[in-house]
């Protein structure tokens, strides 16, 4: 098997090495899958969980039924897209950079037009972020490897809602790598080498993580440093404007769904020159609300399982069914025609 990526990294762990050699040799360095939430662009992580987790400071987590089915489909979609592309492939282990030893990666496979092979199994709930482009999380991904190996381009490869396989070429892409080899610099040298936590950001990751780490007790931490006092009163308003903030934006929203509510007069869809300016859809079902009120047609559909059979409900009594289903409202901005 060819590989140019021999000039520009070093394999530092097996392929078949255990898990447990794995996640110490994964401390060691910024991989693939860390760099979205090192970027700021990741839904499930932060560059404060990518410090906790390098520092040693993050708990064990155990592999999801999402991970799971992830590890075993992975073989699976490497081998079909290979097939449809008309290449080849080959398995590496954990390879470190030349240039810098803290970037890391963990392919999916390596093909033999020399690119690297990215793997995803995913809902079809995604199915938007893979047509016609990549999500983001996998482009960030592809890019750092392409950084570590010295590659030109990337194969990856979506199996979407368990039966749609999407593929598409990434390009090496010099600027976004420069970005991404500059962040990850930062983090590694100015946080995780010195122990120092990045500073907080809005992330809902680095809230969980940072209440994970400290369970809530009954004291008080007592400040005298000047600029901590400062900074504790400046955080404080910051909480307060966010929360004044948030709160008009909620009445803003509720007092412009009412006035479309009484435009659109029980419709669900209000238009204009046939262009959707607002629309109720669906949401959830709700069965504790519906067993609550509606006790005698909750019993004729308990399954035997004693749980609602809200599909046998929806076939036979939709207007039952809809009764207990969430609305939710979308409001779409057009242009005003001031003609």
């Amino acid at each position: 098997m060819s590989g140019i990526y021999l000039d520009h990294c070093v394999e530092v762990l097996a392929q078949d090495a255990d898990r447990d050699q794995w996640l110490r040799v994964r401390r060691q360095g910024i991989g693939g899958s860390d760099c979205s939430a090192v970027m700021g662009m990741s839904s499930y992580a932060s560059p404060y969980t990518v410090w906790e987790d390098k520092t040693g400071r993050a708990s064990a987590v155990d592999e999801s039924e999402a991970m799971r089915w992830g590890n075993l489909l992975e073989p699976v979609i490497r081998e079909e897209a290979m097939n449809r592309l008309g290449l080849t492939f080959g398995l590496l282990g954990t390879l470190r950079s030349l240039e810098r030893p803290w970037q890391q990666a963990n392919l999916d496979g390596w093909a033999s037009d020399n690119a690297v092979i990215e793997c995803k199994n995913t809902g079809s709930w995604m199915a938007p972020d893979w047509d016609g482009q990549v999500p983001d999380h996998a482009e960030l991904q592809c890019q750092h490897n392409m950084a570590v190996t010295g590659a030109t381009h990337a194969w990856v490869a979506g199996l979407v809602g368990g039966n749609r396989l999407r593929i598409a070429r990434v390009d090496r892409d010099p600027e976004l790598i420069e970005a991404i080899n500059a962040e990850e610099d930062q983090l590694w040298h100015e946080h995780i080498l010195t122990d120092t936590p990045p500073p907080a950001d809005p992330s809902t990751a680095t809230l969980a993580a940072l209440r994970r780490r400290w369970p809530v007790e009954d004291r008080a931490v007592e400040l005298t440093d000047p600029d901590l006092i400062a900074q504790a009163y400046d955080l404080a308003a910051e909480w307060k404007a966010g929360q004044r903030q948030e709160a008009a934006g909620h009445a803003m929203k509720r007092r412009a769904e009412s006035a479309s509510r009484l435009l659109m007069q029980g419709a669900n869809r209000l238009t204009v020159d046939n262009q959707t300016v607002a629309q109720i859809i669906g949401g959830t079902w709700a069965p504790k609300k519906f067993e609550e009120a509606e006790p005698d047609a909750a019993a004729h559909y308990r399954k035997k399982v004693d749980v609602i059979d809200s599909a046998a409900l929806r076939a036979e009594d939709p207007e039952l069914w809809r009764k207990y289903q969430s609305q939710v409202f979308k409001a779409y901005p057009l242009t005003r025609n001031e003609g």
